[in-house]
């Protein structure tokens, strides 16, 4: 109601009539709503709010997910709805990157085996003349300078017995007419240390090695 026209007079003079007038009221406006985009726990980006939206509306556009480093967008917490129905928030989802994920632990690197124990053994009672190679407790016979060769001179069966009985020599080293037995007994021994302490070395460079690769791989990965 906006009032008479015309307007009322305060006393009455003379027949009259008053018509109301009447004025349309503003529309009430709807409410709107609010939709929320957010960057979750690995997002790099500002958030961005949508507000006065109508119910029935499309969904506003989200933001171009931006993710930090070693970090891949996965989607959106909830799903984006089609229309707007309700105030809504939208989070960013985020999954570890493959090509950044940190190498497996390698575990405590295993020791070095300790050289094997190498025992020349020349005191074998004189009944039994042959020598012995033990190797980590384990005996198998590697020459022999037995007395028994009935080819050797008196002055050579003297030399082999005297080396039975503790001599540090072996008797074809003392006797040029000898066979040759203690030369190969002498060489075997040698051969085996050779080859052990070949493999100690490698192992002591593997074992380098991959320390090395785990302390570059830890720096890579603080630099990340």
């Amino acid at each position: 109601f906006a009032g008479w026209t015309p307007a009322i007079a305060p006393v009455v003079t003379q027949d009259a009539t008053y018509t109301a007038t009447w004025e349309e009221l503003p529309a009430v406006p709807t409410p709107g709503y609010s939709v929320i985009f957010i960057p979750g726990d690995h997002g790099d980006f500002a958030p961005v709010t949508h507000t006065g939206v109508a119910k029935g509306d499309k969904t506003p556009a989200p933001p171009t997910p931006k993710a930090h480093v070693g970090w891949l967008f996965a989607g959106w917490s909830p799903a984006l709805a089609s229309t707007v129905t309700d105030d809504v928030i939208y989070t960013a989802l985020w999954t570890a990157d493959p090509a950044f994920a940190p190498a497996p632990p390698t575990g405590p690197s295993a020791p070095a085996p300790a050289p094997e124990e190498i025992i020349i053994n020349n005191s074998a009672p004189p009944a039994q003349a042959d020598r012995y190679v033990t190797v980590t407790g384990a005996a198998a016979p590697v020459a022999s300078s037995s007395s028994e060769d009935t080819t050797a001179s008196p002055a050579e069966r003297e030399t082999s017995d005297t080396a039975e009985a503790g001599n540090t020599e072996l008797a074809d080293e003392e006797t040029p007419l000898g066979s040759g037995q203690g030369t190969e007994a002498q060489t075997q021994p040698l051969s085996i240390w050779l080859v052990l302490s070949l493999i100690f070395f490698a192992l002591v460079v593997l074992i380098g090695i991959l320390l090395l690769t785990r302390r570059s791989r830890e720096e890579e990965d603080e630099l990340r």
